[in-house]
């Protein structure tokens, strides 16, 4: 029902109440797969911040979130859900962004879980053997250190999860999409320094190693970085079941960075796409953890 001359339609009323109206407009846009999507967030800092904020917005069902880390003042001007009463009390970073990600929960039904553990090796770690990666869709990597990128890796590698890893400096934002088997990992962008740094940093514990410098860093492209991370998963969430079937890609969205890293310089205005070729010697896609991975990743189902 509709009438001119200024008074609204009714229809456009009532799409007004669902949460999702705007982007359901989308067309090919499929809200109860985003509904039915369950992911891991690596990192709990001012990147995790900005990644569950844009899940939270889109729908995502469930958001697992890591980090071991506890809240200080520093990280306030880029944490949106963050505030000074955690950082009062050390609250651990998951918990008090899961708090206030479900408190800011548009549709009422995201299952936000914090987990106070840090990525490693450990038993007590979240490692790439843990059950978590048996009951999640995709992994995001917004951590701030070479160590938990490597683990993460061979988790999403191990269990062929696709993972999304994302970085930024005060200029820079940059997004490179992992879809294993199919394209190259974060092994293959590892020079041999990169890697004696990473095997100086794990010790034997599994434990990682903290460097004392703190990298400068901005909200804005921290805010940009995590916009192409949620993005790219969009692209990969609503294409990916085609892709395995038929080697194309068709979503809404087009097509994500398979084996591809996104650099957006800001100061520059100028953005670059590279192509990471795979490699039969890369140590964990290659002839590592890829040769004991199971065939098909199969997330289980909970009640």
């Amino acid at each position: 029902m509709s009438k001119r001359g200024g008074v609204i339609k009714v229809t456009s009323h009532l799409r007004d109440k669902d949460v999702a109206d705007r982007q359901k407009l989308i067309k090919g846009w499929r809200q109860e797969k985003l509904a039915n999507t369950r992911v891991l967030v690596a990192g709990a800092g001012a990147l995790g911040n900005e990644i569950v904020k844009n899940l939270i917005m889109l729908g995502i069902g469930k958001i697992y979130i890591v980090d071991f880390d506890t809240v200080v003042e520093a990280n306030l001007n880029r944490c949106i859900f963050l505030r000074k009463a955690d950082a009062k009390v050390n609250a651990y970073k998951a918990e008090a962004l899961a708090k206030r990600a479900k408190e800011a929960d548009p549709y009422g039904y995201i299952d936000i879980v914090p987990i106070n553990k840090e990525i490693g090796v450990r038993e007590d770690m979240i490692n790439y053997t843990d059950d978590i990666y048996r009951n999640i869709d995709l992994i995001f990597s917004g951590v701030d250190n070479i160590v938990a990128r490597v683990h993460l890796n061979i988790a999403a590698v191990y269990h062929r999860i696709p993972l999304i890893d994302g970085g930024m400096t005060p200029e820079i934002a940059s997004v490179r999409d992992v879809i294993p088997p199919y394209t190259s990992c974060f092994g293959e962008e590892l020079n041999k320094s990169a890697w004696d740094i990473f095997y100086q940093r794990a010790s034997c514990s599994g434990k990682i190693f903290i460097d004392p410098f703190k990298a400068p860093s901005l909200a804005t492209t921290t805010s940009i970085a995590a916009g192409l991370m949620v993005h790219e998963a969009l692209k990969i969430i609503f294409g990916i079941e085609d892709f395995k079937k038929f080697g194309k890609w068709k979503t809404p969205l087009g097509e994500p960075l398979a084996g591809k890293r996104l650099i957006l310089n800001v100061s520059l205005n100028k953005s670059i796409v590279y192509e990471i070729p795979k490699r039969n010697d890369c140590p964990i896609c290659g002839m590592g953890v890829e040769s004991y991975a199971p065939q098909v990743h199969v997330r289980e189902e909970t009640q």
